[in-house]
Parts: C-alpha cells; sequence; structure tokens
C-alpha cells in the first residue's frame, strides 16, 4: 500500500539525474556462440530467439546440439543477471530483452542472434535497465537505428551502444525497480485469478454434463449439423480502398476466437459495399465461432456483439434453436479441441465446414443448460471486475514506466 501511495503521489525522484550512451554503462556486449542447433539432440542447453518469447525467459524453448562439456563455450556461459536482447527479428521485436536469473547450477549456453549485455554495477542495476528497454523512448530509438529486411529486422552494436540511458544513484534505481516489480506482480497475480476463474468454468461444465466426446452420462446426442446452421464468412478485396476506407461494419478473423466472449472486436472495420461483395456475413449475438485454421484452429469464441468475420471462422446460429443455450454450446465447442488438433497428424492444420458439421453435441434438458448458465454469466462478472482492475494497475504502471524512463 505504501508503495502503490507513492506511485500516485508522483514521488519526484529525476532531480540530479544524469544520462549516459549505453557504451559507457556497459562492461560487455556480445553475440552469442555460433552453434547449430539440431531437433532431437540433448546436453548443455543453448538460448535462441524463442526463448525470450513473450518477454520472458523460456526453459522450454532452448535449443541442444549434443553438447556436453561446456569447457570449449565457457565464455559463453549465462551469468546471474545477463540480459539478452535480440537484434535479428521481426521487426516488432528487434529489442526485446529479458533477464536472466540463474537456478542452481544450471549451465546455459549463450547462443547466436541475441545479445548479451552486462553493465557495470556501479552506474546500473540490470533490472533497471531492463525496465528501461522496455519503454517508448527507447522503443523509438531502436526503431532509428534498425535495418529493415524483406523477411527480418536488425540492428548494429555500435548503433545501439550511442543509444542513452537514465543513471540515477543505485539506491533511486533499486527503488524504482521495486515499485515497478510491484505493480508488475499485481498484474500478473490478477490475470492468474482470470485463469483460475476459466478453469472453474470448465470444470463447472465437466461436473454437470461430463466429457461430450464420451458422454459418459448417456445424454441423448447429435451432430451441429443435425442442430444448427453452420456457415463461415469472407474478406472484402483489400484492393478496393472502397471496401474498407471508413467502413463502420464490425469484421474480425479468426485470432479474436481464444475461448473468450467477446464484446468487441480488435479495430477491423469493413463498408456496406465490402459486405454486399463478398461472402462476409453478419454473426449476431449468441452465435457461437470456432477458428478453421491457423494457430487458434479449434479455439472458439462466444458472441456479444453482432460482426462480420473471415471466411477462417465457422459460425454456429445456436439462438435458431430454442433447446440449446449459447453457454453450454460454447463450452461444448471448447470440448471437442482436441479433434481438431488431430487434423493432419502435425502438419498444417486446416478445418472445413462439413468438419465443423460432423462434430457430436449432447443434448442435456434444456433448464440444465441455463442452470450452468447463471453460474457461467457470474463468473463472467467476477471477470470483468478483475479486468477493470487489471486496467486500472496497467495505467499506472504506464504512468510511472512514461515518468521516469520518457
Amino acid at each position: 500500500d505504501w508503495l502503490l501511495g507513492d506511485c500516485k503521489g508522483g514521488r519526484s525522484m529525476k532531480e540530479g539525474w544524469e544520462t549516459k550512451e549505453l557504451c559507457d554503462c556497459l562492461s560487455y556486449i556480445k553475440n552469442g556462440a555460433n552453434i547449430k542447433q539440431a531437433k532431437g539432440a540433448s546436453g548443455i542447453p543453448i538460448t535462441r530467439i524463442e526463448t525470450l518469447s513473450g518477454g520472458e525467459f523460456h526453459r522450454d524453448r532452448l535449443g541442444y546440439a549434443d553438447i556436453f562439456d561446456p569447457e570449449k563455450f565457457e565464455a559463453y556461459i549465462l551469468d546471474d543477471a545477463d540480459i539478452l536482447m535480440s537484434h535479428i527479428n521481426s521487426k516488432a521485436f528487434i529489442g526485446r530483452s529479458v533477464i536472466y536469473h540463474k537456478q542452481g547450477n544450471e549451465q546455459i549456453i549463450h547462443g547466436m542472434n541475441l545479445l548479451r549485455l552486462k553493465f557495470y554495477t556501479n552506474l546500473i542495476y540490470p533490472e533497471f535497465a531492463n525496465y528501461y528497454f522496455k519503454c517508448a523512448y527507447f522503443r523509438n530509438e531502436v526503431a532509428k537505428i534498425r535495418k529493415d529486411a524483406v523477411n527480418q529486422s536488425s540492428m548494429a552494436i555500435s548503433d545501439l551502444k550511442k543509444i542513452s540511458i537514465p543513471t540515477p544513484p543505485i539506491s533511486e534505481q533499486q527503488h524504482i525497480v521495486e515499485e515497478l516489480d510491484l505493480l508488475s506482480s499485481i498484474i500478473e497475480k490478477k490475470k492468474a485469478q482470470l485463469n483460475e476463474l476459466d478453469n472453474l468454468a470448465q470444470s463447472l461444465f465437466y461436473e454437470m454434463f461430463g466429457d461430450p466426446i464420451t458422454n459418459e452420462k448417456g445424454w441423448e446426442a447429435s451432430t451441429f449439423n443435425q442442430e444448427f446452421e453452420v456457415s463461415s464468412g469472407g474478406t472484402p478485396s483489400t484492393r478496393k480502398k472502397e471496401y474498407w476506407d471508413n467502413g463502420t461494419i464490425s469484421w474480425i478473423g479468426s485470432n479474436m476466437c481464444q475461448n473468450k466472449v467477446l464484446s468487441d472486436n480488435d479495430g477491423k472495420y469493413i463498408t456496406k459495399e465490402g459486405l454486399e461483395h463478398s461472402s462476409a456475413k453478419w454473426y449476431h449475438k449468441g452465435f457461437v465461432l470456432v477458428a478453421l485454421v491457423g494457430a487458434t484452429i479449434g479455439k472458439c469464441a462466444l458472441l456479444n456483439f453482432d460482426t462480420t468475420t473471415n471466411q477462417n471462422i465457422a459460425g454456429i446460429n445456436v439462438p435458431s434453436n430454442k433447446y440449446f443455450e449459447p453457454y453450454f454450446v460454447f463450452f461444448t465447442l471448447q470440448s471437442l479441441y482436441s479433434l481438431f488438433q488431430n487434423i493432419g497428424e502435425g502438419k498444417f492444420k486446416m478445418a472445413n465446414l462439413s468438419f465443423v458439421r460432423s462434430l457430436p453435441i449432447i443434448k442435456p434438458p434444456l433448464d440444465l443448460q441455463q442452470q450452468f448458465a447463471e453460474k457461467v454469466e457470474a463468473i463472467e462478472h467476477q471477470k470483468e471486475l478483475i479486468k477493470q482492475s487489471i486496467k486500472e494497475v496497467e495505467t499506472l504502471f504506464n504512468s510511472r514506466m512514461d515518468y521516469y524512463f520518457n
């Protein structure tokens, strides 16, 4: 509480701060060892670009090259509080950084295409630098030195070293890190609460209805084709500006199918002309959507607003069948996710409308479905309160990041 109060009070800490170029603060900056990693190999793990995915250090996304003796790569073994930064990546992820915290006696080799940064500890507290690398000012500076190619972007170490960084006293840096760590931990805990509520809703479904695939409770069973109209949308030609410019009709893609209740789109709109000259069609509140292709194949959405969609989504007209409750169908589809994952035997996965129409669906009494829906709606209400709280803390976090670094 005292730290949050301090945040809201706008404590002034910037008087007397200096800025230095990164080159004056770094004791070490270097690319990693050029080691060809191999699928199925083992030994000492090696960092790769994917290790930094999402701004976290992922030990489950390390590579291997059957290296068992660390002596040859001793200079590349990571130390606690090293910062890894992506300097060859897609445009959006250049400059992404992660601070490495060693666990036990583990040994991890610093691999290619990631920079390893060490700071003079009397000038820069590593955790402070890692927050700085996430701020808008640093991101803008990276954009200035970034060199874009067809499939990836890069930046030169010499250019990176010229970017400036604030250098308040170490004690102030540590206080700032405490503050930002606290806000970050609050956000993460609240996100964990959302996951727990999602798990609760899923558990309620299985408790009340069992597994729809095995149907161990012996409900009457049917298929989606027998119960609902199932269709897909379309995409207006992107070559025609009149189909997109100043559009007011919501249009979403399969990326929005994330096993969530949808109350808004992600900013894409088409015009009336675009709707009339494409296969895009309206799906209304209470429809259940499922992604047919890509990273979200088999994931669903329950519409809480009216929208059109692209061709990579199947829309299921649940409101047209009075014997089914949308929340029940929404969770039924989530329980059928494994059937989508079995498509293609590990190859590129794509479902079609025939596949969705053939999916099984159990038919428990409507009143039991409605009881389930009431419980889920209460859970969704709690989730909305938590989401609002997350937004408030994120606003405060961004405000403090802006104050200290921008």
